[in-house]
């Protein structure tokens, strides 16, 4: 949008879609602590595992990761976060310091809440939807993969 402003464009449409990107971490958040809400679950007292932290599925790119500030603001409010990422070993960025975990049957329910942020083709999706309590996808990729169930959310 700036280079287009620096010829004469006007740029409603890309500034109100940049706009919009920036308050989806604090949307997602919300729905998080709805969806907690309703099972008598306080954020701050939460497991949430964030299923992929890079910026596209199937790469290993953290700039401008929507699931860094996700992360920020969940540990803010005082949930315990842990994250699994086939691509990133760990996060060590501002304020976060986590070990991406590996994504088994194991840490998938110990969470409270499972968040799918980056849909990597290597994730389990089966297995996912089989073993956690409860997913928040932001991807639609469980429908997409013809996967349902009544611990799917869509976004």
């Amino acid at each position: 949008s700036w280079k287009a402003r620096r010829v004469g464009f006007k740029t409603k449409m890309i500034d109100l879609a940049s706009r919009t990107n920036l308050f989806m971490p604090h949307y997602v958040v919300q729905r998080i602590e709805e969806l907690l809400g309703q099972k008598k679950i306080k954020i701050s007292q939460s497991k949430i595992l964030i299923l992929g932290v890079t910026y596209k599925k199937d790469i290993n790119d953290l700039r401008e990761s929507p699931a860094l500030d996700i992360i920020e603001i969940l540990q803010e409010k005082g949930a315990k976060v842990s994250c699994c990422d086939p691509y990133i070993s760990y996060l060590k960025i501002d304020n976060i310091n986590l070990k991406s975990s590996a994504c088994t049957v194991a840490n998938i329910r110990k969470s409270d809440l499972a968040v799918l942020v980056t849909n990597h083709t290597k994730f389990n999706y089966k297995s996912l939807a089989k073993n956690a309590k409860l997913i928040l996808d932001t991807r639609n990729a469980f429908e997409r993969l013809r996967l349902k169930g009544k611990n799917i959310i869509k976004l």
